[in-house]
């Protein structure tokens, strides 16, 4: 299981500049390094699929691995201050996918969905 982030530390409002960003990522890295194990970065709870993933790269590569998602400048933070502090940073690779759903009433919606497709190891990393 990856240790969840709260909600509440990925809240990224209007007024914040790279500056203030920077500070908020090192709270997150702060957090991250405190905790064992490895760690997911997001608002959504990771599938069992991406965990699964997370801890098979983290045994290949022996680091602890970030699994991130969100807000681009707190993200870019995020991702520097992980990396260097020597964590595997990675994000989920999804394919956006449509599909029909007929309805009760016999009529066809069509909704699009994200289907999870792996990891990305970002910033120099390999997913070799």
């Amino acid at each position: 299981m990856l240790n969840q982030i709260s909600k509440e530390m990925l809240v990224v409002r209007p007024g914040q500049n790279m500056n203030m960003l920077r500070g908020q990522a090192a709270d997150i890295r702060g957090w991250a390094t405190s905790v064992n194990g490895n760690v997911s970065i997001m608002m959504h709870q990771p599938t069992p699929v991406q965990e699964a993933d997370v801890v098979q790269l983290s045994e290949k590569s022996g680091k602890k691995v970030a699994l991130i998602g969100g807000q681009f400048g707190l993200m870019h933070n995020v991702l520097n201050q992980l990396q260097a502090n020597n964590f595997l940073v990675v994000e989920a690779i999804t394919d956006r996918v449509s599909e029909e759903q007929v309805q009760p009433d016999g009529s066809t919606k069509k909704v699009s969905i994200f289907k999870y497709l792996g990891l990305r190891v970002l910033g120099g990393g390999s997913n070799d």
